[in-house]
């Protein structure tokens, strides 16, 4: 039977995700069922009362081709480890896009394997990249500026700024980055905040210590300056760091030598072509396609 998660299952999926996502949690396992866990965003399989495969659709609003458009975003998607390889996943996945066809336009979803969602017809459309930077690589400047005193109204706005320049975005608010901050803090990490010399705020990142390695998992900045600023900050707690931002950031320019690796897939479905289609005024054939636009794409939401 397939169903919208009741209360009583939360307790299973929360074992679930615990069983399957034990190599890559530091925290945010048990953050996420405290905080931003809700039944009506879980469904789930179940035998005999018992929960076999469990996702999370969670909704979101998405800017794309100058357009807010309703979207939603999968996550979560988890089979019992010895149920695996019987078909429950995919009976789960058709009732959960049967649904996204009459509720939202697109769908993503962040995969470890792709292989597994085309059948569904989502499609990679972006990736992200990694730079390693060392100390050496960075022009020494004062931090003056940056601090890791919190303005949630502030955040928004430099994001949005940031952003304004990207397409495929995920719209954010005030609560979006309060319960980030909340999210980082349980993750035994910062975010740290530059501002400008008027007191505006230009930029900041999410960082992680992650095995010994400083990792910054979002990084935005107005201008090259803010980026050097919040850069060296990060290198005087680290000789060296993980940069983590958008294939379109030419962020090999600056620092030609630091080392670059391409990580995760977002994946993109859309609910509803014909409707796309109208909404836009362009045909396509393919999910890139559809997903084309004069402006890079930009994308890093969890849930």
């Amino acid at each position: 039977m397939i169903t919208k998660a009741a209360v009583k299952d939360k307790e299973q999926i929360h074992a679930l995700w615990k069983e399957a996502f034990s190599f890559d949690d530091g925290g945010y396992t048990k953050f996420f069922f405290d905080r931003y866990y809700k039944d009506e965003y879980a469904f789930v399989l179940k035998e005999e009362n018992q929960v076999i495969s469990s996702l999370i659709k969670t909704p979101h609003w998405m800017m794309l081709h100058g357009r807010m458009i309703q979207a939603s975003m999968i996550a979560g998607a988890v089979t019992r480890l010895d149920q695996r390889k019987k078909g429950y996943f995919h009976q789960l996945m058709k009732v959960v896009l049967d649904e996204c066809e009459h509720q939202e336009l697109v769908t993503v979803i962040q995969a470890y394997d792709p292989e597994m969602y085309k059948e569904f017809g989502f499609d990679v459309v972006y990736r992200r990249k990694q730079l390693l930077i060392r100390r050496s690589d960075v022009p020494q400047m004062a931090d003056t500026g940056v601090t890791y005193r919190l303005d949630f109204k502030n955040l928004v706005k430099v994001y949005s700024q940031f952003t304004s320049k990207f397409d495929g975005v995920m719209v954010r608010d005030e609560v979006y980055f309060r319960d980030l901050s909340y999210e980082v803090e349980a993750q035994g990490g910062k975010i740290v905040v530059c501002y400008d010399t008027q007191g505006e705020i230009s930029g900041y990142a999410v960082l992680y210590l992650v095995e010994g390695v400083l990792t910054i998992q979002e990084i935005v900045y107005l201008d090259s300056r803010s980026l050097m600023k919040i850069l060296n900050h990060c290198l005087q707690l680290r000789f060296e760091c993980v940069v983590e931002v958008s294939e379109a950031e030419q962020l090999e320019r600056l620092f030609p030598k630091a080392e670059v690796k391409h990580k995760g897939n977002l994946m993109v479905r859309i609910n509803n072509k014909e409707l796309f289609q109208r909404l836009y005024g362009f045909k396509f054939n393919t999910v890139q396609q559809a997903m084309e636009t004069d402006k890079p794409l930009w994308y890093n939401e969890t849930h």
